[in-house]
């Protein structure tokens, strides 16, 4: 049971890391490309 519990939860660790990463890069790209972006996107 416990090997099935690990066999689910690598592929969706690795699905969360994915997501975390492409909103991370989504975010940067756009707060870099929209020059009126919203004053709580801007950190510098």
């Amino acid at each position: 049971m416990k090997s099935k519990i690990k066999f689910l939860l690598t592929p969706l660790s690795i699905i969360i890391t994915l997501l975390a990463l492409s909103g991370v890069c989504s975010a940067c790209m756009s707060s870099y490309y929209q020059p009126k972006a919203p004053k709580h996107l801007k950190k510098h």
